[in-house]
């Protein structure tokens, strides 16, 4: 068993440090659902991507199909333009990884659709919205259902799915790490997660993190305990390692996100303290370090997209906590954690409709603000009271 160190804080006294006070100014740049039949959109589920001007996302529902769809909306002004529409035939269905943008293609996943019903990855031009399909998942010894955003390097486009790779230890396979060609869309199962009884790992939410042609990333279930591991695998030696295990609380918990470099800095949806979420950082060698331990309540809570890494500070958000509103359990939280002792300082705590609600993903900061969406909330009625999801903008 690997020995978790915990950082200098500790435990308990990192969530007591969480200052709750509202710090920064938020704002609804737009609310989901707003056009007719929602043909713009509900239900984001899936970080943005700043491309010139404009910021691009995706939404898992809505659309012409409610297969989800695709979207920009200019942050100067709020101006927003669906660019595709999902049909949930070839071309896939409901995305929930983040896009890239490279060589003037977006990049992306979607979850189900194809022609097997186990999701696609695809690029689509930002500017005409053409869309082609580079590869339909087909299960089986193949990967299905990729939930983690894609990775790019020397052409060739990197990613993880769900379930899939043929290993019988988890019901419906226990996952891949895959390849796929941008020019020919030619595919290749590195990894088939569920070795030795899933102690490998089992079941990645998160995409991958390259450094140095390694590519690092988690599982959220497999590992000693089986609530996840942190991995590497190395491209020119072909070779998989596992280095970390979580172990449930009061160590950290079943991590969605990807890794944040420099320093490879992640969360975990569970574990902690009070079993409401860590973030924490990891290391090849000595496991891994809790920062912070959320507290739920007025704190943070459940934290399930990546950190962002600006200067000496860690931004997130969490999709529980700050108040008692939705349902009891916090509407979510975008907060900032100082990466060199875990200090927590809350910028946003989410209310509900017209606010949004429930915050899944990673931020983007552009000219100092920080964008992100929320899977609930905003001013649009065709998702009932709960609403249909926003982009928010906080300036912290």
């Amino acid at each position: 068993m690997r020995q978790v160190v915990l950082g200098v804080f500790g435990l308990g006294l990192c969530a007591a440090m969480a200052s709750t006070g509202n710090a920064s100014s938020e704002s609804v740049l737009y609310s989901f659902c707003s056009k007719q039949n929602c043909t713009d959109g509900s239900h984001p589920s899936a970080g943005l991507v700043s491309v010139g001007s404009l910021l691009y996302g995706t939404t898992r529902y809505g659309g012409a199909s409610d297969a989800g769809t695709i979207f920009s909306i200019d942050p100067t002004n709020g101006q927003f333009k669906t660019v595709y529409a999902f049909t949930g035939g070839p071309d896939g269905s409901h995305p929930i990884s983040h896009m890239i943008y490279v060589k003037k293609k977006l990049y992306g996943t979607a979850y189900e659709g194809g022609t097997n019903g186990r999701g696609t990855v695809f690029s689509v031009n930002p500017k005409t919205g053409s869309m082609q399909t580079l590869h339909i998942f087909a299960g089986g010894q193949d990967g299905q259902h990729p939930v983690g955003d894609l990775a790019y390097l020397y052409g060739r486009l990197y990613g993880t799915t769900e379930t899939g790779g043929g290993n019988g230890n988890c019901p419906q396979s226990c996952g891949t790490i895959y390849v796929v060609e941008t020019n020919s869309g030619l595919e290749a199962v590195l990894v088939a997660f569920g070795g030795s009884q899933q102690h490998d790992g089992a079941y990645p939410q998160a995409g991958l993190t390259e450094l140095d042609g390694v590519f690092y990333g988690t599982t959220s279930r497999g590992g000693e305990a089986d609530v996840g591991t942190a991995f590497s695998y190395d491209l020119e030696q072909a070779t998989y390692t596992k280095f970390d295990d979580f172990l449930g609380a009061p160590d950290s918990s079943q991590p969605f996100a990807g890794l944040t470099t420099p320093g490879l800095y992640g969360t975990t949806y569970y574990g902690g303290s009070g079993d409401c979420g860590t973030a924490f950082y990891t290391t090849t060698g000595f496991g891994h370090f809790i920062l912070h331990s959320f507290a739920c309540g007025f704190d943070s809570a459940h934290p399930q997209g990546p950190l962002l890494s600006i200067k000496k500070n860690l931004y997130g958000t969490a999709t529980a906590g700050g108040g008692t509103g939705c349902g009891g359990n916090g509407c979510g939280t975008v907060f900032r954690l100082k990466a060199k002792n875990g200090a927590e300082t809350i910028l946003h705590a989410f209310g509900g409709a017209p606010d949004g609600s429930y915050p899944e993903t990673n931020l983007v900061e552009v000219n100092g603000v920080l964008y992100g969406i929320t899977l609930n909330g905003g001013t649009s009625d065709g998702c009932g009271a709960a609403g249909c999801g926003t982009i928010f903008a906080v300036n912290p």
